[in-house]
C-alpha cells in the first residue's frame, strides 16, 4: 500500500513539474516573441480608442456611446453602460477601477467601479474632445478640436483651460510625468509642455500632414504618427522629432511602445507596422487576412490590443523564444 502512494505522489510531482517546462514564465523571458492575433468584440461599432492596465484589463471606446470592457488582455469583451449617444474617441484608465472617457459634444465620462456605472462630468467645451490622460486620481489632461487643451486637479470636476489660443485641433496628447507631455493634431502640428500645461511650446515639424497620435515613453523619448506616412522620434523632451522612414505612404492612426525601441504603429487598411530598432527598420506584422482602419492601440510586456472599426480587435500574443 506505502509503496502504490509513492508511486502516486511521484506521479503528482511530475505532472507538477512538466506543466510548469510547458509553460514558462513571459515575465522573466530573455527572447519574447510578439504576434498580433484577431478577437472578437462582439460589436460592429467603429472603437477609437483603447487602454489597457497592468492587471490585463481593458477599455475599449467607439461610435455611438460604445464602450467595452475584458478582463483577459482583450481576448473576450463584455458591453459597459456609458449612458450617451454620441462618439467616443479617448478613454484612460490608472487602475481596475477609475477611469474616463471622452467624446463629442465636449462629453467627460468618469468611473469609479471600472466602468460598472459611468458618470456624465461637467464638460468644459462643446467641441469634441479626441483625448484624455490622468497621471493620477486628481490630475489629468483632455485634448480636442478648435485647440481644446485642458487641466484638471480635482478628478474632473474643474477643467481649465491651457495653452495659447488657436483653432487647430489636437487629436492626441499623452504625458511622461506630471510636467512632460507632448500633444499632436492638424496642419503639421507637434506641441510639448514641460511646466504641466502652463507653456506649451510648437515644434516645427515641416510638413501640413496631420499627426493623429502620440505616446509619451517618458519624459526624454515619444513617438508620433499620422497622415501620409508619417512616423517622428523625439528623445530630448521634444524639442525636435527626427522622421522615421517606414516606406507605407497611408496613414498611421494609432502608436504604441514597449521601450524606445520596440513598438508599432497601426493604421489605415488594417496596417501594423512594428520596429525593433528604433525605428531604423519596419516590418508589417499585421496577422494575414483583410482589415478595416485600425485606430487605437495599447501594449505593455505582457500583451497588448488594437482597436479599429466595424469593432476590429486584435490582441498581442506573447511567447518565449528559442
Amino acid at each position: 500500500m506505502m509503496r502504490r502512494v509513492c508511486w502516486v505522489l511521484a506521479l503528482l510531482v511530475l505532472g507538477v513539474l512538466s506543466s510548469h517546462c510547458g509553460t514558462p514564465d513571459v515575465t522573466s523571458c530573455d527572447n519574447k516573441v510578439y504576434r498580433w492575433v484577431t478577437s472578437s468584440s462582439s460589436t460592429t461599432e467603429d472603437l477609437h480608442s483603447v487602454v489597457m492596465v497592468t492587471s490585463g484589463k481593458a477599455w475599449a471606446v467607439g461610435s455611438k456611446g460604445t464602450i467595452l470592457h475584458s478582463s483577459d488582455r482583450g481576448k473576450t469583451w463584455q458591453a459597459q453602460t456609458s449612458g450617451v449617444q454620441v462618439g467616443l474617441y479617448g478613454v484612460s484608465f490608472l487602475d481596475d477601477k477609475q477611469g474616463w472617457a471622452v467624446g463629442e459634444q465636449g462629453t467627460v465620462l468618469q468611473t469609479k467601479d471600472g466602468g460598472a456605472s459611468w458618470k456624465a462630468l461637467q464638460p468644459p467645451v462643446t467641441d469634441t474632445l479626441r483625448s484624455v490622460h490622468f497621471l493620477n486620481e486628481s490630475v489629468g489632461f483632455i485634448a480636442g478640436d478648435k485647440f481644446t487643451f485642458s487641466r484638471t486637479s480635482d478628478s474632473g470636476k474643474l477643467w481649465l483651460p491651457v495653452g495659447p489660443a488657436n483653432n487647430i485641433d489636437l487629436l492626441g496628447l499623452s504625458f511622461g510625468d506630471k510636467q512632460h507631455g507632448f500633444i499632436v493634431g492638424a496642419q503639421g502640428s507637434l506641441f510639448t509642455t514641460r511646466d504641466g500645461g502652463q507653456t506649451v511650446l510648437s515644434v516645427p515639424t515641416g510638413t501640413n500632414a496631420t499627426f493623429h497620435a502620440v505616446t509619451a515613453i517618458d519624459i526624454q523619448n515619444g513617438w508620433a504618427v499620422g497622415a501620409k506616412g508619417e512616423v517622428r522620434l523625439t528623445e530630448d523632451a521634444g524639442s525636435s522629432w527626427e522622421r522615421k522612414f517606414t516606406n507605407v505612404e497611408s496613414d498611421f492612426y494609432g502608436v504604441g511602445f514597449l521601450n524606445v525601441r520596440r513598438g508599432w504603429a497601426i493604421g489605415a487598411g488594417g496596417a501594423i507596422l512594428g520596429t525593433l530598432n528604433k525605428g531604423e527598420q519596419w516590418a508589417s506584422e499585421a496577422p494575414s487576412g483583410t482589415f478595416p482602419d485600425l485606430l487605437g492601440i495599447s501594449v505593455d510586456e505582457s500583451g497588448g490590443v488594437i482597436v479599429g472599426k466595424q469593432g476590429t480587435v486584435m490582441t498581442l500574443s506573447v511567447t518565449c523564444g528559442s
